[in-house]
């Protein structure tokens, strides 16, 4: 029996772990990226790596990104190390997209 008064034996739980996406140029540049992409940098796929190395010592169902290039980027390096597809999901618009942060 678990702990936690909320589960019962048998209760299926849902854990969700958020990642953010590697490090990008626009990021080096300080650069709000918003709807904009920007490819990651060595340094952001070398992040990819490393918590898709992590995420490998952990069971989950699905790998879920936003279909921006910079997410997909970060994702697909996850997915190669922990023999997950990636599930695109659109991304929601921005209107200030590259502009340099103030």
């Amino acid at each position: 029996m678990s702990s936690d008064p909320g589960l019962r034996r048998g209760d299926k739980s849902t854990k969700i772990v958020l990642v953010r996406h590697g490090e990008t140029r626009w990021n080096v540049e300080q650069r709000i990226q918003g709807q904009g992409d920007s490819p990651l940098t060595e340094a952001g796929i070398e992040q990819a790596r490393a918590i898709g190395r992590r995420l490998a010592r952990e069971h989950f169902d699905r790998l879920v990104a936003s279909d921006l290039g910079r997410a997909m980027q970060t994702a697909s390096e996850i997915g190669a190390l922990t023999r997950h597809a990636v599930v695109p999901t659109r991304a929601s618009a921005s209107a200030i997209s590259g502009r340099a942060r103030a």
